[in-house]
């Protein structure tokens, strides 16, 4: 069955990931939490910094959108891709690692609650159906 992982802030989602990548997220999530810990920044720190990407890629996202409209064509979807990198400064896919492991530390740390406005929701496809957990993942 396959299987998605979403990523939500603020009401916002940038995009999914395959859910087999649950159990890495864990394990990353909370060695980069202890990691910023042994190097002395406070979780008050972390978490400000967690909020500022998140910020700032949900800001470069509805940008690119106002830019470029049209979801459907490949071409702008590309031309948002690139919009982010050069404003980001980082390639999308650790856009994407940055908005999901600072979404999941906020979880941990319980700063937002997963619920329909932030969090995980999982979606499970198997051939006819689409099946949601509100509250899958970290």
């Amino acid at each position: 069955m396959a299987t998605t992982l979403t990523a939500y802030y603020k009401g916002s989602c940038i995009s999914s990931i395959s859910s087999n990548n649950i159990d890495e997220l864990k394990i990353n999530l909370t060695k980069q939490i202890e990691n910023g810990l042994r190097m002395g920044i406070s979780l008050q720190e972390q978490i400000n910094d967690y909020k500022y990407q998140l910020d700032k890629i949900e800001n470069l996202w509805y940008e690119s959108e106002t830019l470029y409209k049209n979801d459907d064509d490949e071409r702008t979807k590309n031309l948002r891709i690139a919009y982010m990198v050069n404003k980001y400064g980082y390639d999308m896919d650790t856009i994407i690692s940055l908005w999901f492991a600072n979404i999941a530390c906020l979880l941990k740390l319980k700063v937002i609650k997963n619920d329909n406005m932030n969090g995980f929701v999982e979606y499970r496809k198997d051939g006819k159906n689409i099946y949601y957990n509100l509250h899958a993942g970290v």
